[in-house]
This record gives structure tokens, sequence and C-alpha cells, in this order.
């Protein structure tokens, strides 16, 4: 697959991960991917998931990292990861600082961050930006202006997350084209756009009709694209693509995740034909 890698966020399996990450790590290594991408470390050392992650074949790419936790303490970041052998650490945006990119806060918090990514760089370390549904309400996005003001940052594009926003994914693989090493491919199911309300804190139950009939899919299984988008990720010249799913409801998460791996290898497969 052009040396694309597959990988998945542990999102889904969170609560699974904070019990016995290295259990979750053993079950995702025996559905067949390629790699993980953590949401923290779980209580467990960088070091000892470095060679749990090698004992099994795969890779931990990278991890979520608050941007206060982060400003807090850069050299622990920094070292934790290298630790890890983490490809890229996704950096996410406290809410407490609002995404409206005119205000001082804002900027300053930008400028900082700036500053901070080009540390991850010399350390070999990608930073990345990834998107929520919110990241499109304000003008201009918070999602572009973040990553227009900080020449380091690489994007991480949530395809599912773009569709509930309401913008075109299209654009945004082309916008960033040169700048976007991994592509999240969550999935979702809705019958009406306008009712889905909050864009930024979709109903974690099945929304009925009167929220849009919401749902959380599995990859392939939903309202994104991929087939049209397919091209358009593949023009990226990703390293990881990942499945990125938020919710099974009442099916084995690790079902859905299996079944969602088995669907991206198929698409890539024909795409690349």
């Amino acid at each position: 697959m052009s040396g694309i890698k597959l990988g998945t966020g542990t999102y889904i399996v969170r609560e699974d991960a904070a019990r016995d990450l290295f259990a979750v790590m053993e079950r995702l290594a025996a559905i067949g991917y390629d790699g993980i991408e953590l949401l923290g470390f779980n209580g467990k050392k960088p070091s000892a998931i470095k060679a749990k992650a090698d004992a099994l074949g795969i890779t931990v790419m990278g991890d979520h990292v608050s941007a206060v936790s982060f400003l807090a303490d850069p050299d622990r970041t920094i070292s934790d990861h290298l630790e890890l052998g983490a490809e890229t650490v996704v950096i996410s945006w406290p809410g407490d600082i609002p995404r409206s990119p005119w205000l001082p806060e804002y900027q300053a918090m930008t400028v900082k961050i700036a500053g901070l990514s080009e540390r991850l760089l010399a350390e070999g370390i990608q930073p990345l930006f990834h998107n929520h549904g919110g990241d499109f309400e304000s003008a201009p996005a918070h999602f572009d202006a973040v990553l227009d003001a900080i020449p380091g940052m690489g994007a991480e594009p949530d395809i599912g997350w773009m569709i509930v926003a309401g913008v075109d994914p299209i654009f945004y693989l082309e916008k960033y084209r040169e700048r976007t090493p991994v592509i999240h491919l969550k999935d979702v199911y809705f019958e009406n756009w306008s009712l889905l309300g909050d864009k930024d804190h979709l109903p974690m139950t099945r929304g009925d009709k009167s929220r849009g009939s919401f749902e959380f899919r599995p990859t392939g299984y939903g309202v994104a694209p991929n087939a049209l988008l397919a091209p358009y990720y593949l023009a990226c010249s990703p390293r990881w693509i990942l499945v990125d799913h938020d919710l099974a409801y009442d099916r084995d998460p690790y079902e859905d995740l299996r079944i969602s791996l088995d669907y991206v290898r198929g698409l890539l497969k024909i795409s690349q034909q």
C-alpha cells in the first residue's frame, strides 16, 4: 500500500486502556493494526509501552497531549515521547481558551506552541493538530488559524468531524496536502444535519429523530464518502491512516475496529490499482 501504515486511536477502548493498556495493545495487534495512537500513558512508563509494542510487532506512532501540560513542562513531554519512540504528538487545544483567532490570549497561546513545535521537530517528533467539529465555527476557522500560524505544525484531519461540521474535506486535504502525514477516518451516520446541534459535543447514545438520528459508525459504514476521498488521501502521501471510532453502543468495539480495518485495507487496495 505504498508504504502507508494502518493504525487506530484508542479512544473507543479508553476504559479498557485505563484498566490494562497492554491487554488493549495485544488485542489491537491481534486484529492486525500496524500501530496505535495513544491518549496518554495510562500509568505506564513510556519505556515499558515501547517494549510491549516492540514485542507485539506494532508501533506507538503518536500520543495526544494537552497544550496546557505541554506548555507547563515541555522538557518532560519531549523526553517521554523520545523514550516512547513516537513519531508524532497531537497537541490538544485547551478547553478554557476560546477558539477565537482574534483574541489576544489565543494569539499568545499560538506563539508559545509555535516555539515548542520547533523543539519537537528538532527532536524528530512531528507535532500535529487534530480537528473536531467545533474547530470550523469561527472565522477564520480555528483549524486553519492554528496551522497557518504554526508552519511546523502538521495537519491530522479527522474526516468524520469535518462531515459533522459541514465543511468539505477535499478543501482541507488539498490545502494542507504537503503537511498531512496522518489522516483519521472517523465515520458517522445522520439523517438530518440541521438537527445535530452542538457540532463539538455529540450524544454518546444513539441520537433520536430530534438529534438527526446521529450515531458513530465503523469506518466505511457511515456517510463519509471515503471512496470519493481516497485519491485525495493518497495525494497527501500519508505515513499513517488511522481508524478513529468513538462508540460502538451495544456492539463489541474490537469487532467494530476489525471491520473498519478490513474496509480501509480494501479501500486502499482498490484506490491504488
